[in-house]
C-alpha cells in the first residue's frame, strides 16, 4: 500500500494539473466533512464555511503557480527502492522469438497508456460532471416553476412578496 501511495504522490507532484486536482479534491472533501459536522448549526454558519472554501478554490490555481516549490530530500536507499526493476522474459532470450528475415513484418507503434495525471484529471472531471447534474436539474425545475407560476390574487398589495411575485411574473412573459 505504501509504494502505491508513494507513486501517487510522486506523480501528483510532478504535474501541476494533477497537483491542483488533488488539492482541490482534498479541500472539497474537508469542506463537506465540516458542513456535515456543522449540520446542527444555523444555515449561515454552513454558508460562511462553503463561501470560504469556494474562495480558496478560486485562489488555489494562482497560489499553486506563484508559490515557490517545496523541495524534499529523498534518501538514496529509498530512491533505489522506488526505481523500476528491469524484467527480462524467457521469450526475449530465445532465438526463436527473433523475426525471420524472409517474413515481412510491419512495425507497429507501441501502445502507451495515458499518464497518471491525465487519468486523474479525467476521473475528476467525470466526478464533477456527475455531481453537477442534480444541480442543473434543480435549476431547470425552478425555471419551469417560475414560468408556470401564477400571482396569488389575495396577496397584500403592499407586501414585498407580492411585488416580487409580480416582478417575476412580468419578467417571465
Amino acid at each position: 500500500m505504501t509504494p502505491m501511495i508513494n507513486q501517487f504522490a510522486l506523480a501528483a507532484g510532478g504535474s501541476l494539473a494533477a497537483s491542483i486536482l488533488v488539492k482541490v479534491t482534498l479541500t472539497v472533501l474537508l469542506a463537506l466533512a465540516g458542513v456535515w459536522f456543522a449540520r446542527r448549526r444555523c444555515a449561515a454558519t454552513r454558508h460562511a464555511l462553503l463561501a470560504a472554501v469556494f474562495g480558496i478554490l478560486l485562489a488555489l490555481p494562482a497560489a499553486s503557480l506563484l508559490a515557490p516549490p517545496v523541495r524534499m530530500k529523498v534518501p538514496a536507499e529509498a530512491r533505489e527502492r522506488m526505481e523500476p526493476q528491469r524484467v527480462v522474459t524467457i521469450e526475449a532470450l530465445s532465438p526463436a522469438a527473433a523475426p525471420q528475415p524472409d517474413v515481412d513484418v510491419a512495425p507497429t507503434a507501441p501502445r502507451s497508456l495515458p499518464s497518471l495525471s491525465a487519468f486523474l484529471f479525467a476521473v475528476w472531471i467525470a466526478g464533477a460532471i456527475l455531481f453537477l447534474l442534480p444541480v442543473i436539474a434543480g435549476l431547470w425545475q425552478v425555471r419551469s416553476l417560475r414560468r408556470e407560476a401564477l400571482v396569488w390574487p389575495r396577496a397584500n398589495r403592499f407586501s414585498t412578496g407580492w411585488r416580487l411575485a409580480r416582478a417575476f411574473a412580468a419578467a417571465s412573459r
